[in-house]
């Protein structure tokens, strides 16, 4: 009896090593269409003049902010413009 159950689990192991899992929900055209859609987004001259105010806000010697002040707004504002 116990050989057979080893036997049955063998069979069950070899079994499903076959079977093969495949996920499309992220592949490269995805990634490439999350790059053209930002790129997209400094189109506006308004995105591009607070990427640039947040380039400035992580020098130190120039702001005495913290860089997330100027990073959060832009981060929020592209996600809901790219989300559109």
């Amino acid at each position: 009896m116990m050989r057979l159950q080893k036997i049955l689990f063998i069979s069950r192991v070899i079994s499903s090593k076959h079977q093969n899992i495949h996920g499309t929900a992220f592949s490269l055209v995805t990634d490439i269409s999350y790059i053209e859609s930002l790129i997209l987004q400094f189109y506006r001259l308004a995105n591009i003049y607070f990427l640039l105010i947040a380039i400035l806000q992580t020098i130190p010697i120039i702001s005495p902010l913290s860089p997330a002040t100027a990073w959060a707004p832009l981060v929020v504002v592209l996600a809901i413009s790219m989300i559109r």
